[in-house]
Parts: C-alpha cells; sequence; structure tokens
C-alpha cells in the first residue's frame, strides 16, 4: 500500500489498497442512488477491502485550511 498517497475524506486518511482502475470500475458499477453519497461509497470500498481507512491519524481541522477558515472579526 502506497502510505504516500492517499485522500483526506471527513478529518481521516483513506488509502487504496488495489489499483486505482479497479476501485473507478467497482464505484461505476454501484447503481447511481448508491454513488450519490462520498460516505457511502467509502463505507463499501471499505467494507470490500478495496480501501484501507486510517482510524489512528484523525483530525478535525485540516491545518492547510487554516488561514481560509479564519475571519476577521466585524465589530
Amino acid at each position: 500500500m502506497d502510505k504516500g498517497k492517499y485522500l483526506k475524506f471527513g478529518g481521516v486518511k483513506v488509502y487504496a489498497k488495489v489499483p486505482e482502475s479497479e476501485i473507478n470500475e467497482y464505484v461505476m458499477s454501484l447503481p447511481e442512488e448508491q454513488r450519490k453519497s462520498l460516505y457511502d461509497v467509502v463505507i463499501q470500498l471499505r467494507d470490500r477491502g478495496m480501501i484501507e481507512v486510517d482510524e489512528e491519524d484523525v483530525t478535525t481541522i485540516d491545518k492547510d485550511m487554516l488561514p481560509y477558515l479564519q475571519s476577521e472579526n466585524p465589530d
């Protein structure tokens, strides 16, 4: 598993355990209703062993986004 490439989803890192083409093929084979929610797709991929969810590395705020989340006090 390539620990250098990951997707951060909901503060959790997600790593592919199979080639990207296999993931894409599986997701495209799902009925449209099952593809509407990224969360549901991630759970299905995890349950099929196609991805690994790193539950040890959880963050609530992406530090790279902090400058965009801060705002000036209007007072």
